[in-house]
């Protein structure tokens, strides 16, 4: 059986057991092809709404946000290159285990008061990954966040910054982006625009929703 990168049955494929290794191999390039992914290669900032255990053993799928290999960076041949994640929540189903969020820059306040810590820290060292227990540094607020993160990106202006917004990485069908990707956008068949510009939906307190709630 092989999913697709929604997280649904793609391929069911009954094998033989004499062609079960060569068939396995196949298989193995479909799925790896299949996985959920970024629709660009490289970002100044990934904001994610949620991470937590039944989205990845680490949170996060390291594969989707380009840190597999290292915490804070992308390998060299590894894509794609996030210069800065920002964790806005938990999920409740990951009951505080916040596994993974060390390998963020950034959170909100409301993600760090979440994390069960003696679960979080367990975990972590259990699975010889101390780091990911790590704390980033927070602000209750995405408009701080946002603030302190964009003058950082290097030589990009904030204006110009190429940020992507989603929900949690197994959820990346519709991702929210920045003005500075819409050239590409325009350019690739295999994107669909779905929106047109608008800015940061921000609340009062500066705090944005989750990119499920934009569509309501």
């Amino acid at each position: 059986i092989v999913e697709n990168g929604y997280d649904e049955t793609a391929k069911i494929q009954a094998v033989a057991p004499q062609e079960f290794e060569d068939r396995e191999k196949e298989l193995l390039v479909l799925a790896k092809k299949w996985l959920p992914s970024l629709p660009f290669k490289t970002a100044d900032i990934l904001l994610i709404d949620e991470i937590g255990k039944n989205i990845s053993g680490t949170g996060m799928d390291t594969n989707v946000v380009g840190r597999k290999y290292l915490d804070h960076v992308a390998g060299e041949n590894e894509w794609p290159k996030v210069r800065t994640i920002v964790i806005r929540g938990l999920t409740k189903e990951t009951h505080g285990n916040a596994t993974g969020i060390g390998l963020a820059e950034f959170a909100l306040t409301r993600a760090i008061d979440a994390i069960d810590i003696p679960v979080t820290r367990t975990n972590c060292l259990t699975g010889g990954h101390a780091t990911g227990a790590m704390i980033p540094i927070h602000y209750p607020t995405d408009r701080e966040v946002l603030d302190v993160s964009l003058p950082i990106i290097g030589l990009t202006e904030p204006v110009d910054a190429k940020l992507m917004w989603i929900h949690n990485t197994l959820d990346v069908a519709e991702v929210e982006c920045s003005a500075a990707y819409l050239d590409e956008a325009r350019t690739r068949d295999d994107l669909e625009i779905v929106s047109e510009l608008r800015p940061l939906p921000f609340d009062s307190a500066g705090v944005l929703p989750t990119v499920a709630r934009l569509g309501t």
